[in-house]
């Protein structure tokens, strides 16, 4: 019968392996770095098949970190388990926002209705761009790294990644941004989030979430100018 491995498990390499792998991951911030470092890994030949890691696989060794019981957490390296748990503290979840709808008695047909209305669109999309930026963010929010995000995604992300096309192509996250700079002064001299430092990301993802959850979002971006101006 075959077995099934628990949700938090994205891989199937061996546990002992897979430590080895960590303190790559922790050491070494880069792609390049981590295949040096995993190339001189001496585990013997009957685990070399485990040793062809590629960016996702270090992505999906982090999202194992999130999830994992903190069981596996205490059978880590103490430098590990101690940075995995400090960081977990303030790992929060996707909100989980649930539309509410205003209840408006006897609108004519042909009238314009408030799920209509520009500003409440701009809102849904603000939330929505924010979610969709807690969760992506999510593996890196146990880096203690003083690089940027954009050095970070080059380095452990496929161009076809969701941050990469959401950072890259979403204009609401664009206009996220500048809601965002007004409130947190990490990001006060930065000019996207691409220059967000990595060990600042718990800090965005935790604001990113109560905004989210309050449907409001601080400073004025250009789709609010437009609005502004009509």
């Amino acid at each position: 019968m075959a077995k099934f491995k628990p949700d938090w498990q994205k891989t199937n390499i061996p546990k002992p392996i897979k430590t080895e792998l960590f303190k790559v991951m922790f050491d070494n911030p880069t792609q390049a770095a981590r295949e040096q470092a995993v190339a001189k890994l001496d585990l013997g030949k009957e685990n070399d098949r485990w040793l062809r890691t590629s960016r996702d696989t270090f992505k999906k060794l982090a999202e194992e970190l999130i999830e994992m019981p903190l069981s596996e957490v205490d059978a880590l390296p103490e430098n590990i388990r101690t940075i995995v748990k400090e960081k977990r503290k303030n790992i929060k979840p996707v909100v989980n926002i649930i539309p509410q709808t205003p209840v408006v008695d006897s609108i004519p047909q042909d009238s314009i209705s408030i799920e209509k209305d520009p500003m409440i669109q701009h809102t849904n999309e603000m939330v929505n761009a924010a979610k969709r930026l807690v969760e992506n963010l999510a593996p890196y929010s146990l880096w203690t790294w003083d690089i940027t995000l954009l050095d970070a995604i080059l380095d452990n992300e496929e161009p076809d990644s969701d941050i990469v096309q959401q950072l890259k192509f979403d204009y609401p996250t664009k206009y996220l941004f500048i809601h965002m700079q007004k409130e947190l002064p990490i990001l006060e001299k930065l000019e996207g989030w691409d220059d967000l430092i990595v060990k600042d990301v718990t800090q965005v993802r935790d604001k990113l979430n109560l905004r989210a959850s309050q449907r409001k979002f601080p400073g004025i971006c250009e789709v609010c100018k437009d609005f502004k101006s009509k």
